[in-house]
């Protein structure tokens, strides 16, 4: 393994920081259910208290605890409707603006280097200019075996980068797909995919993954999301599409032609997963689809998402519903899960997602695995785990490498399964 200096240059000259709306008194409670009845209610909150104002980050299960997070002024009416219905819940973050301020970036002034040498690329989340300044000094640094290929345009006009890692080895190479930041909160999706880049690139140790593949990375497949939780809402989860009444923004993960429109998705533009008008309705979503469909070498499709430490295979839309393969697809995904947890004991659950938590149809997974044709196809939610966790998608920055570490230890189960069969 080596590492050389290679710097950024930050263009920006202002501190940057977290602004557009506050958090300040929002808590994150976590809800366990434990009859029917109760999940029903839970489920059903927004429709019998639309008066609430509240997110549910984690949908939980009978087995599983509902993370709920709620404003100050519903925190109370909440508390009390689940007391009245015999719930038990344990509040988990009093306050998650602190989390969220403990996230703000710092940016160098002018001209101020950031290098790998000393790690700083990954000791908090970048921003949107700086990823895609350390992408470009990637390339820079190793014309070889990196090319950055723009494969689309976002609503508002964002590129929409590809990072084309392989070297000169070889020919007829299988290809392998990564992708981070579909869903824009969770920055530690973005921050993983980079780090992977970042050793496929610098780390001799892999060689033979870019000698034997060819690495399609996309670090941040919702630009305009993930921008706009750096400077609007830290928790915004969709795209920017303009909508009307201020309900903006499509899921990207529900946007795929697989089942588009039915179980865990909605028409309603005002919800979080807010379907669109039709599948690839978005430039994002479309982009993948285009790029994939264009590019025939493709054995693996991988896109990291954020947390609860789970590993997907398809298919995700119904429960006890599964691609003919599925034995081989469970087989690699556990023994990835078990080569994650050697690094530091980090457990993953592996299933579909249908099975493990709830069906959600549209998905960028069932897509690449139904459509595409692509062999070995998952979702990573990565860290925290639902069960534990007491900030959600606020992962803290000192678990950036970490989780990019275990991260890269369970891909390279995939990349083994690719360049032996």
């Amino acid at each position: 393994m080596y590492s050389i200096s290679l710097l950024i240059v930050i263009l920006a000259t202002v501190d940057h920081s977290i602004g557009g709306k506050d958090y300040d008194g929002w808590s994150l409670i976590k809800v366990q259910p434990k009859t029917q009845q109760q999940l029903d209610y839970l489920d059903t909150l927004s429709q019998n208290q639309p008066e609430l104002e509240f997110q549910t980050w984690f949908r939980g299960s009978l087995q599983r605890a509902y993370d709920i997070f709620i404003s100050p002024q519903s925190r109370q009416q909440f508390l009390n409707g689940l007391d009245n219905q015999g719930i038990g819940y344990e509040i988990a973050t009093e306050n998650i603006q602190t989390q969220i301020l403990a996230e703000q970036i710092p940016v160098p002034a002018r001209n101020r280097a950031l290098s790998f040498e000393n790690s700083a690329w990954f000791a908090k989340f970048l921003n949107l200019a700086q990823i895609n300044a350390a992408i470009t000094q990637l390339a820079t640094a190793h014309p070889d075996i990196v090319k950055i290929e723009k494969i689309g345009t976002s609503h508002e006009g964002r590129p929409i980068n590809l990072v084309k890692v392989t070297s000169k080895t070889g020919s007829n190479k299988p290809g392998i797909w990564l992708d981070g930041g579909i869903h824009a909160r969770e920055w530690a999706s973005p921050a993983t995919a980079l780090y992977i880049l970042n050793k496929l690139v610098t780390d001799n140790s892999l060689r033979k993954y870019i000698d034997g593949a060819t690495w399609y990375i996309v670090v941040v497949a919702n630009p305009d999301g993930y921008e706009y939780t750096q400077t609007e809402d830290r928790i915004w989860r969709k795209n920017r599409r303009p909508g009307r009444n201020g309900c903006d923004g499509v899921d990207l993960n529900r946007n795929f032609d697989s089942d588009f429109g039915g179980a865990g998705t909605s028409a309603d533009p005002c919800d979080d997963t807010y379907h669109g008008t039709a599948a690839f309705s978005e430039p994002e979503s479309k982009a993948i689809r285009d790029y994939i469909l264009s590019h025939k070498d493709l054995k693996a499709y991988v896109s990291l998402h954020a947390y609860s430490q789970m590993w997907f295979y398809p298919y995700g839309n119904k429960v006890n519903t599964k691609p003919a393969d599925w034995k081989e697809l469970e087989k690699v995904a556990l023994t990835g899960a078990k080569a994650l947890q050697a690094l530091y004991g980090t457990r993953y659950d592996v299933g579909t997602a249908a099975d493990l938590i709830y069906e959600a149809a549209g998905g960028s997974d069932d897509w690449a695995k139904s459509k595409a044709g692509i062999k070995y196809v998952y979702t990573l939610e990565l860290r925290p785990t639902d069960k534990t966790s007491s900030n959600g998608f606020l992962l803290p920055p000192n678990q950036i490498i970490p989780t990019g570490e275990e991260t890269l230890a369970g891909l390279k189960v995939v990349a083994d399964a690719v360049l032996t069969n």
